[in-house]
């Protein structure tokens, strides 16, 4: 009896022991699933924060770009067509089916970039001829918008030649509108001399 008591005493703070140390192995393997879970949890939603902060920035762009052309003449389909700033005359006139056969091509600048409110006209052959028209090149008081005129109508302007007005055009194809009529001292061949002579004769909106 004597040897069952003390046989008794040693085991139990063993048992004890055991006891304690499978809790608290238990207890870390479960705190170990939360937090694996719990970084999943942020993982998961700072990327579809990302994923919708995307979006909205496509979106956006998006929007920005969109232009509209009216495109007029011997092409298959005329009508407003909607298109993305940036692209050229030719993409539009894809999109409006093409040319007809009596269209006179080589009256159409093909790789002029396209602007919003664009008219663009196709003549037909032996018709008088016909060129992009740029929307608002002159606003109510007859100043001309360099942002939006074409190569003829930027030759209105006093001492703007062909090479000068096709300067302006590079110009604002590669470096965007002109956000002031100074701006076009950065033109190659235009300086402050030259400005000054036509500077009254232009807006830019």
């Amino acid at each position: 009896m004597q040897q069952l008591t003390k046989y008794k005493k040693i085991m139990l703070p063993i048992l004890i022991l055991v006891i304690i140390g499978f809790y608290l192995i238990v207890s870390k393997l479960v705190s170990l699933d939360n937090d694996e879970d719990l970084l999943i949890t942020t993982d998961e939603i700072m990327r579809q924060e990302l994923m919708a902060e995307n979006i909205q920035e496509t979106t956006n762009s998006v929007e920005e770009e969109v232009i509209y052309i009216d495109v007029k003449g011997a092409v298959v389909k005329e009508g407003v067509y909607v298109m993305t700033k940036g692209l050229r005359v030719k993409d539009v006139i894809d999109r409006a089916g093409g040319f007809l056969d009596s269209a006179d091509t080589n009256k159409v600048n093909l790789a002029a970039k396209l602007l919003d409110e664009m008219v663009i006209y196709i003549p037909e052959i032996g018709e008088e001829e016909f060129e992009v028209i740029s929307p608002d090149y002159k606003n109510d008081d007859g100043k001309i918008n360099i942002n939006t005129a074409s190569l003829e109508q930027l030759q209105n302007l006093t001492g703007v030649g062909p090479s000068k007005a096709e300067g302006i055009i590079s110009y604002r194809e590669e470096n965007g509108p002109f956000q002031k009529p100074e701006d076009l001292l950065n033109v190659s061949g235009i300086g402050e001399k030259t400005l000054n002579k036509f500077i009254e004769q232009v807006v830019v909106h």
